[in-house]
């Protein structure tokens, strides 16, 4: 895409150019129409000084015409009089008054007049004036063309002084994050800057109210909620463990829901904390294969009890990153596999190292996702199939929007692909390298 100060600069010289062309063209008219009215008026001339002579002199001194001069003077249908460059027997032309003949190659301008009982043929070449008419032209347009060099580094030069507010507008909104709020602040503003920039940073300051207020509510309402789930889930657990006659299947049904709760609520005060993370925690030394492995360790329990197979290959080594965000994006993208990979299924967890990126895949052989599902499965609360999933697996449709988040975090990327290994999901992370790493 061109540049505004490349587009103003082009259009500009290309105005100049224009410009040019059409007063080189309108002078160059004019030149011709004030050239043929000089040439007439020298015809008009050698005309009257040629009957003078005719007076006094027969034949006419012929030393009064130049080369570049022709005359016949013809009477009746006869030549009599006649210049050395003009044809001896055949008449120029028979109409008085002003023409344009060709002779010898040139085109002529001629003149006729009746003098008496003869008749004066007078001609004079018209491309000499022409030449010399061309020659003029040429002088003045050439250093206009040599010029317009210099004049378009001038227009560029002026057009990216003027251009220069907007241009350090445009880099402060292209450098910063997304949940970089600050005012932009640009020196040396016009009028048309300062009323933009003045938009724009009541604009942010609107956002960032917006989104503190999103982020104070996700964590408000996770921290109110947790105290009574807590709450609820001891008081479910000593109905459990009492003895008695109790409805198990309805404990049981009240037991998911709170876990599901409790998953909600866990989750939003994630994404909280990465809100936070992402302005408060600096890159640090990171071991990634002690960081999976605690991952796994973790999760290894409820693996075990699905009898699923979970492999991992070491030697990823170390990497600058934010540990915290980096297990997030991981232990959601693991879990996700369990979850949604039925009993005895296999979850491998692969790295590649390079130069620029380290790249984290996690292959499961569960059902997959749809192309459509993908296009949808990092906005929050989507769940693939809808609220019953086909998995019957309970969720809330933020795990992988949490994964998401985490990765922009790190300025990394992250893509879904079919598993044609295992048959269900590969979940692909790239996370771009340090220079400290490299």
């Amino acid at each position: 895409m061109m540049s505004l100060s490349r587009f103003i600069t082009v259009l500009i010289v290309m105005v100049l150019l224009i410009g040019n062309f059409y007063a080189s063209l309108s002078g160059y008219k004019e030149g011709l129409k004030q050239s043929r009215l000089l040439l007439d008026s020298d015809l008009k001339m050698h005309s009257e000084k040629l009957q003078q002579q005719l007076e006094y002199f027969n034949p006419p001194w012929p030393s009064q015409f130049t080369e570049d001069i022709l005359y016949q003077v013809v009477e009746g249908e006869k030549i009599i009089y006649t210049s050395a460059n003009a044809p001896q027997t055949e008449i120029l032309s028979d109409h008085a008054g002003l023409d344009f003949i060709p002779f010898e190659g040139h085109r002529w301008r001629i003149l006729v007049t009746n003098f008496d009982d003869r008749q004066i043929i007078i001609g004079q070449r018209y491309d000499t004036y022409i030449d010399i008419l061309d020659h003029i032209l040429l002088s003045a347009v050439m250093p206009l063309v040599w010029i317009l060099p210099i004049l378009a580094l001038l227009v560029w030069g002026i057009v990216k002084f003027g251009l220069a507010p907007l241009q350090a507008m445009a880099n402060q909104l292209k450098n910063r994050g997304d949940s970089d709020f600050d005012s932009i602040s640009i020196s040396h503003k016009t009028k048309e800057i300062d009323v933009v920039s003045s938009s724009l940073n009541n604009l942010l300051t609107s956002l960032e109210q917006a989104f503190l207020r999103e982020q104070r509510f996700a964590s408000h309402a996770a921290h109110e909620l947790r105290s009574p789930l807590t709450a609820m889930k001891l008081s479910l657990h000593n109905l459990q463990h009492n003895e008695g006659d109790y409805d198990r299947e309805s404990l049981n049904n009240l037991q998911a829901n709170i876990e599901k709760m409790h998953s909600i609520i866990e989750q939003l005060l994630m994404l909280s904390k990465l809100s936070e993370n992402k302005l408060n925690e600096s890159f640090q030394a990171c071991d990634l294969d002690s960081l999976i492995r605690d991952i796994v360790v973790e999760l290894y329990e409820r693996i075990e009890n699905k009898n699923q197979t979970i492999n991992f290959n070491e030697g990823a080594g170390e990497l600058l990153t934010q540990p915290f965000v980096l297990k997030t994006a991981i232990q959601n993208i693991v879990e996700n596999a369990h979850k949604y990979t039925p009993a005895g299924g296999q979850i491998d967890i692969t790295i590649e190292r390079t130069n620029t990126f380290i790249m984290i895949n996690v292959e499961d052989s569960g059902a997959g996702l749809s192309a459509e599902e993908k296009a949808h499965i990092f906005e929050r609360f989507y769940r693939a199939g809808g609220d019953k999933h086909r998995s019957t697996i309970e969720g809330a449709g933020l795990g992988l929007s949490i994964v998401w988040q985490c990765v922009r975090l790190l300025g990394g990327d992250i893509k879904l692909a079919d598993s044609n290994r295992l048959g269900g999901l590969t979940v692909n992370i790239q996370i771009p390298m340090r220079e400290a790493e490299v």
